[in-house]
C-alpha cells in the first residue's frame, strides 16, 4: 500500500514536471501547423517574449530574406512568409532563441492537392456547423509529425482549416510583399457562399488612401480592419525612431512633432494569423504647412522656415522687351500670389500662373519700369514675401565670328572671337561672363526631320570651346551668344563644321602641315643627292 502511493506521488511529480517544461518555452509561435494548397500565401510569425532575437531553420538548413520561403525581420517578430506555397514547402521549420537552441518551437507545414472536392467539402461543412475558434495557437510540443500525418490523413484534427480560413485570432505582420488576395476568393475549398466569403475576407475600413496633418502638431494615421486583428507598418529607413518619433497604436500610427519630411507614402499592414492571410494600404500623408522658400533651407539650430527672403533678387531687363519675375514657394493647400509695387501700384502687369505654387509677373519693359516689386504667397497657416529689385540692363556685344580648331568624330573644338568690352560696360557690370553655343545637325543631313538647336554654355575666360557628344561623319549648323547678368547678346551668324569618321580628330590645316613636311623632306635629299 505504502509503495503504491509514493509511486503515485513519484508519477504526479513527473506529469508535474513535464507540464512546467511545457509552459517554461519563452517563443511564441502563431502556428504550430498547417495543411494547405499550392499556390498560397501565408505568413509565420516567431517572438520570444524575453525580446531575445530568434532564428528560423527549414528542411533545408537556415533561412534568410532571400531564400524561399523567406524571412522577415518586423517589431512584432520574425516571420516565416510563404509566397507561394509549393509542395516542396512541406517538411518541418524550427524557431529558436539565437543564444538558448535548446528553446525552440516547430511549426509543421504540409503543402499538398486535395484529394477530391468532395473530400474537402465534407470538411469544410463540419466546420460551417462548429462555432469560430478562439482558443489560442497549439504549441508545438501537441503538433502530430508531419510523418505521421502524411500516410494518416484521419488523424488530423476533426475541424482542420485551411490556410484561406477567415477565423481565429490575428497577429500583426509586415512584409515587402503586395496585397495578398482574399482568401475565399482564391480558394476552391470553400464550403461557404461567395458572399459570405467577402462578408470572412479581410477589409481595411475606416483608412483613406491619403491622411492629412499639421506641420509641429502630432498626428494619427488611421488603419483599421473588419475583423479582430492587429496592425504593422512598413517605416524603412525610419525603423530606429519606432518609439520615439512613430508610436503605433490600436487604430493606427502616431507621429510626434509632424515635420514636412514626414510628407510621404506609409505601408499600413494587417495579418489574420489562423489563414496567413496579409493585406496593406499605401497611405499617403500630406503636411500642412504655411508658405515656405523652395530653395532657402530652415534655420539649422531652430529649424524654423524664414516668413521672407533675406536678399532681393536683383532682375535685369532689355528696354522694349519683356521681362518676368518668379515668385515660387513651397505650401500645403495651395498658396494665394498677390503682387505690388513700391509705388503702390496693384495692376502692374501681366500674371501668369505655372502650376499651383509658381506666379509670374510679366512686364514689358520701359524707363518707368525699374522699381521694387513684392510677392506675397498665402494660406491659412501664414505668408512669404519676396522683393525683386528689377533694373535696366545693357545687352551685350555678339560673338564676331566662329572658327574650327580641331574636329573629332564626336566633338568640334571652337574658336570664338569676342570684342572687348568699352569702359561704360564694364563700369556698369554689364560685360560678358559666359559664351552661350547653340547647335544642330544641318537640315539637308537630318533625313527629313527638323532638328531641334542644342546649347552648351561656357565661361568667355576659355581659350577655345569644345562640343561634345556628338554624331561621327555629320554636319552640324552652329551659332553663338554672350551672356551677362542681364542675358544674352544677339546671335552670331551661321557657320557650318564636320566631325570626323575616325576616332581620332584631325586638325584644320593638317594636310597643309605635312604637305609642307613632305616639301622639307625631298629638298634635303635633293642637297644629300648633289653632295653625293
Amino acid at each position: 500500500m505504502i509503495l503504491r502511493k509514493m509511486v503515485k506521488e513519484q508519477t504526479i511529480c513527473v506529469f508535474i514536471i513535464i507540464a512546467l517544461a511545457e509552459f517554461a518555452s519563452s517563443l511564441y509561435l502563431s502556428h504550430s501547423s498547417v495543411t494547405t494548397d499550392p499556390g498560397k500565401s501565408l505568413a509565420i510569425s516567431c517572438k520570444d517574449k524575453g525580446g531575445q532575437p530568434v532564428m528560423w531553420k527549414g528542411p533545408k538548413g537556415s533561412l534568410s530574406a532571400n531564400t524561399k520561403p523567406k524571412i522577415q525581420d518586423t517589431s512584432i517578430g520574425k516571420l516565416l512568409i510563404f509566397s507561394p506555397t509549393r509542395i516542396q514547402d512541406t517538411g518541418n521549420y524550427t524557431c529558436s532563441v539565437v543564444n538558448n537552441k535548446n528553446d525552440h518551437s516547430v511549426f509543421s507545414l504540409i503543402v499538398e492537392e486535395s484529394n477530391s472536392k468532395a473530400d474537402s467539402e465534407e470538411e469544410l461543412g463540419n466546420d460551417e456547423e462548429s462555432e469560430p475558434d478562439f482558443s489560442p495557437p497549439i504549441h508545438h510540443e501537441n503538433r502530430l509529425p508531419t510523418s505521421h500525418r502524411k500516410t494518416h490523413k484521419s488523424h488530423r484534427p476533426k475541424h482542420r482549416q485551411p490556410v484561406t480560413s477567415a477565423e481565429d485570432t490575428d497577429t500583426a505582420l509586415n512584409t515587402e510583399s503586395s496585397t495578398f488576395d482574399h482568401p475565399y476568393t482564391r480558394s476552391s475549398h470553400s464550403g461557404r457562399s461567395h458572399k459570405h466569403a467577402s462578408e470572412d475576407a479581410l477589409q481595411f475600413k475606416d483608412t483613406p488612401e491619403i491622411q492629412r496633418g499639421k506641420e509641429g502638431d502630432n498626428a494619427t494615421l488611421r488603419c483599421e480592419v473588419n475583423r479582430p486583428y492587429k496592425i504593422s507598418w512598413q517605416l524603412d529607413e525610419h525603423e530606429d525612431e519606432v518609439g520615439t518619433k512613430y508610436i503605433p497604436i490600436g487604430d493606427g500610427l502616431l507621429i510626434i512633432n509632424v515635420t514636412r519630411a514626414d510628407n510621404r507614402i506609409f505601408v499600413c499592414e494587417a495579418l489574420k494569423s489562423s489563414t496567413g492571410q496579409v493585406i496593406d494600404k499605401k497611405i499617403h500623408f500630406v503636411v500642412e504647412h504655411k508658405p515656405v522658400p523652395i530653395t532657402i533651407p530652415p534655420d539649422p539650430e531652430t529649424g524654423e522656415q524664414p516668413s521672407l527672403w533675406e536678399q532681393d533678387e536683383v532682375v535685369y531687363g532689355f528696354l522694349g522687351e519683356n521681362v518676368n519675375l518668379t515668385c515660387e514657394v513651397e505650401a500645403e493647400p495651395a498658396p494665394r500670389f498677390e503682387w505690388k509695387s513700391a509705388k503702390g501700384q496693384n495692376k502692374i502687369g501681366r500674371y501668369l500662373n505655372v502650376g499651383s505654387h509658381k506666379s509670374l509677373l510679366q512686364l514689358k519693359m520701359t524707363k518707368e519700369t525699374p522699381d521694387k516689386y513684392q510677392c506675397t504667397a498665402s494660406n491659412k497657416y501664414g505668408k512669404l514675401k519676396k522683393f525683386f529689385d528689377l533694373q535696366i540692363g545693357t545687352r551685350p556685344v555678339p560673338p564676331e565670328w566662329i572658327e574650327l580648331k580641331t574636329a573629332g568624330s564626336d566633338s568640334l573644338e571652337l574658336v570664338v572671337n569676342v570684342p572687348e568690352p568699352d569702359e561704360d560696360t564694364i563700369a556698369n557690370n554689364m560685360e560678358p561672363h559666359w559664351i552661350n553655343i547653340f547647335y544642330k545637325v544641318t537640315d539637308w543631313q537630318s533625313e527629313g526631320s527638323t532638328e531641334e538647336w542644342q546649347q552648351q554654355e561656357f565661361n568667355i575666360t576659355l581659350d577655345t570651346y569644345t562640343l561634345t557628344k556628338l554624331n561621327s561623319s555629320t554636319t552640324y549648323d552652329i551659332m553663338a551668344a554672350t551672356r551677362n547678368v542681364a542675358g544674352l547678346s544677339a546671335l552670331s551668324n551661321i557657320t557650318s563644321f564636320n566631325t570626323t569618321a575616325g576616332v581620332e580628330s584631325s586638325t584644320v590645316q593638317s594636310n597643309t602641315a605635312a604637305t609642307f613636311s613632305l616639301a622639307i623632306i625631298y629638298i634635303n635629299l635633293l642637297g644629300i643627292l648633289r653632295l653625293a
